[in-house]
């Protein structure tokens, strides 16, 4: 049986230690005085950081039901987690849609090497998911510059004048996206914000000068991969 490489959309799950990691993280002590006849307890309320420190933990939740979380998504590229997205609806799913304001349930894109219970296990515990939250993703910068770059391609240029030239910019996914130059001399050649709505094609006309080309980066406005840090991909036109 051939095998090809599949995207699944999972719905999150937190996955703790049944995988036999062996990695451990050592734990430096913190050191403060004893004051007025008190012990001075340090007292580490962060439930995640302790699960980390004993290996119980690969992966957190980024984003749950309605809305997503910025330092959460910090958290996870600081210390190499997968990043999850849970719906976590208890109502049926139409009244949970209207309830939280979203168009569908938060969910987790797993790039498996095929569609089987291990490979799905392998792909979670090498962190190659991306998180799924109305129109806006979020991972880590490897999975998701791929993912836009096959979703949204450039054409070769089909039309050029002495002062213009004109491509096809198509989006092949289910998510719109939003493209925005990053400084002046990218905005002196490309329009300053692209919309590529979803499974659809649009026309880019910017700048040019007959027979030279420039590099122009965008970023990516609905694309995180580290609190509000945008994604951003080049293209030479």
């Amino acid at each position: 049986m051939r095998r090809y490489p599949v995207l699944f959309i999972l719905f999150g799950l937190l996955f703790i230690n049944t995988f036999g990691f062996s990695q451990q993280l050592v734990r430096k002590e913190i050191r403060f005085p004893d004051i007025m006849g008190y012990q001075t307890l340090k007292c580490d309320l962060h439930v995640h950081t302790d699960l980390l420190v004993k290996n119980l933990i690969h992966g957190i939740e980024v984003g749950n039901y309605g809305e997503w979380y910025p330092e959460a998504l910090t958290w996870c590229m600081d210390k190499n987690l997968t990043v999850l997205c849970n719906s976590d609806i208890h109502e049926p799913a139409d009244i949970y849609r209207e309830y939280a304001g979203v168009r569908h349930r938060l969910v987790a894109l797993v790039f498996a090497k095929e569609r089987t219970v291990e490979s799905i296990r392998e792909a979670l515990l090498a962190h190659r998911t991306v998180g799924w939250f109305e129109d806006t993703l979020i991972g880590q910068e490897t999975w998701l510059r791929e993912l836009l770059l096959k979703s949204v391609t450039l054409s070769q240029p089909f039309q050029q004048t002495d002062k213009q030239r004109s491509y096809y910019l198509s989006n092949a996914s289910d998510i719109n996206f939003t493209l925005m130059t990053v400084n002046e001399a990218d905005a002196s050649v490309s329009p300053e914000r692209i919309h590529i709505p979803a499974n659809s094609t649009i026309l880019l006309t910017v700048k040019a000068q007959q027979g030279r080309s420039y590099p122009v980066t965008y970023s990516v406005a609905n694309c995180y991969i580290r609190g509000y840090d945008h994604l951003t991909v080049s293209w030479e036109l």
